[in-house]
């Protein structure tokens, strides 16, 4: 599904920024579908997690071009996530694959078009697997405008 999605991409939407791999290698960040306005099925998916957990899914509207560890967690952030950024945080369950996936619907809202989006994902690793100190990962980020 990943490179049926990716050789359909709208060139409204770059992958920035490299991922702090988990313990199932190298997060990738994609959407469900083409950011589009009224589009019901749109939303984020995020690989390779943990299974059955719960990762994070930030999303806001400024992007930090070399990335920035303001939390000192032992991964890169590409997204500003304090003031003066408008930052959202949403739950992203992971299936029993690890694949994390929040369903976001664009509404039919004149307002939102050409609106710049910057989404990147992050998951917590238990213990027993421990990609960095703190035994967090992020994805790549994403960069996205709607249509």
């Amino acid at each position: 599904m990943r490179a049926r999605v990716r050789a359909l991409r709208s060139p409204t939407l770059v992958n920035f920024g490299l991922s702090i791999p988990g313990c199932r290698g190298a997060h990738r960040i994609d959407v469900l579908s083409a950011p589009r306005l009224g589009s019901a099925g749109f939303g984020f998916v995020v690989d390779r997690g943990p299974a059955f957990s719960t990762g994070v899914l930030a999303l806001s509207n400024t992007r930090l071009p070399n990335g920035a560890d303001p939390f000192g967690l032992g991964i890169t952030l590409y997204l500003g996530l304090v003031p003066p950024a408008s930052t959202l945080f949403l739950e992203m369950p992971t299936n029993g694959s690890g694949l994390g996936t929040v369903l976001d619907p664009l509404a039919q809202d004149p307002a939102l078009l050409n609106l710049q989006v910057l989404a990147q994902g992050a998951y917590y690793w238990n213990i027993l697997c421990s990609p960095t100190l703190s035994g967090h990962c992020a994805s790549d980020a994403l960069e996205l405008r709607v249509q």
